[in-house]
């Protein structure tokens, strides 16, 4: 949940010319999209270990959301976007720049 602030900005800023409700339509269409086979996954692993004494890291589910949770952090880490947004607005405005543009 505080990822979605984040996620949503980088969103628009790569994809600029697509207006901000698009892109954050599309983000959440596709993250509920793919949260249906993670959710149906993670209750036939839970369905499937009824009985069997599964406790600790090594249960099923723990396995099946702590690989995706990992795929997803490697993923965000070499994740570099062009910011097409701040591009278009005119660059990157940060402290000092102000004075070499007065």
């Amino acid at each position: 949940m505080p990822m979605i602030p984040i996620v949503c900005e980088n969103a628009l800023e790569c994809t600029y010319p697509v207006t901000e409700d698009e892109s954050v339509g599309l983000l959440f269409t596709i993250g509920n999209t793919l949260g249906v086979p993670i959710t149906l996954a993670l209750q036939s692993l839970i369905d499937s270990s009824k009985g069997v004494c599964q406790v600790g890291f090594w249960a099923g589910p723990n396995l099946l959301v702590v690989s995706l949770a990992s795929f997803c952090a490697f993923v965000s880490l070499f994740y570099r976007g062009e910011y097409k947004r701040m591009a278009a607005d005119g660059g990157d405005v940060g402290i000092g720049k102000e004075e070499e543009r007065a």
